[in-house]
């Protein structure tokens, strides 16, 4: 799995660290190195951070407070990983072992900017980020890496959102806004083209099946909701706490057509195979 081109992203805020081996992480270098740290940060090793990537560790010594990285995500290529903490900052590194790779390539402190990053996704070739966030005001902001920093930012619009997930295959963002809807930002058009109620309580996970067909969404409730990505029309729906459970889904992933579901009470659970 090592070898496969796949997104590495894990949310350690919402995870117990029992849980941290059930995120997939997969890197695309060759390179012995970095096959360790993706091993070790798949182990839920402490170490790997500080062996791989220490300008993670030093960030919430720079910015004054001891903030927890909450989500890390390589884009396709898996030369360049982004990173957010809970106190809202967003950093994106070049990943290619280099001296420079200590150095964030663009930082977005919430300090300076005075806008939290909720959630982050890579767009398209890998080197355009989009950023969201609701706090002062709503915000999603779309970054070309490419560019010098003081003209990285390419669109912006006044829309607001916890967490995203980006559907290539359409070219939209699949955004969870507040009171557990959906919204579908179409990147071309610039705007909501479709907001969906998905019943949920509080959404805290959306993921895209390989071949972006089927997104499948989990939160408050312990529910989690099977989509066609097309028309955000429901599938099918989940009960996996069962109703004398009080907790709620933490992460879902698929590992090619197979959907697992992590669950506050520590459980990962398989739900579903997936007709590829």
């Amino acid at each position: 799995m090592l070898d496969s081109l796949v997104r590495v992203s894990r949310r350690v805020g919402d995870t117990p660290h029992s849980l941290a081996v059930f995120a997939p992480i997969c890197c695309a270098h060759s390179d012995s190195t970095c096959r360790r740290a993706a091993r070790l940060i798949a182990a839920g090793e402490p170490a790997a951070l500080a062996t791989v990537l220490p300008a993670l560790l030093d960030v919430p010594h720079r910015t004054g407070t001891l903030n927890t990285v909450f989500k890390l995500e390589f884009n396709c290529f898996g030369d360049m990983l982004g990173a957010s903490d809970i106190a809202g900052n967003f950093y994106l590194y070049k990943f290619d072992l280099q001296p420079s790779s200590s150095r964030p390539q663009l930082s977005l402190l919430s300090t300076v900017s005075r806008s939290k990053t909720s959630d982050f996704a890579f767009l398209n070739l890998g080197s355009v980020v989009a950023t969201i966030g609701y706090k002062p005001k709503p915000f999603l902001s779309i970054y070309d890496t490419l560019l010098p920093p003081s003209h990285a930012v390419v669109q912006s619009d006044i829309i607001g959102g916890s967490i995203m997930r980006y559907i290539s295959r359409y070219q939209q963002l699949i955004i969870s806004s507040k009171k557990g809807n959906l919204d579908i930002y179409d990147i071309r058009q610039r705007k909501i083209c479709q907001t969906v109620d998905t019943k949920h309580e509080e959404i805290r996970d959306i993921v895209a099946d390989t071949g972006e067909l089927t997104i499948s969404t989990g939160g408050k409730g312990g529910f989690v909701k099977i989509w066609d990505s097309a028309r955000l029309t429901l599938r099918e729906s989940i009960d996996v706490i069962g109703k004398r459970g009080r907790g709620w889904i933490t992460q879902l992933e698929f590992v090619e057509n197979s959907l697992f579901a992590a669950t506050s009470e520590g459980v990962v659970k398989f739900l579903r195979l997936l007709p590829s």
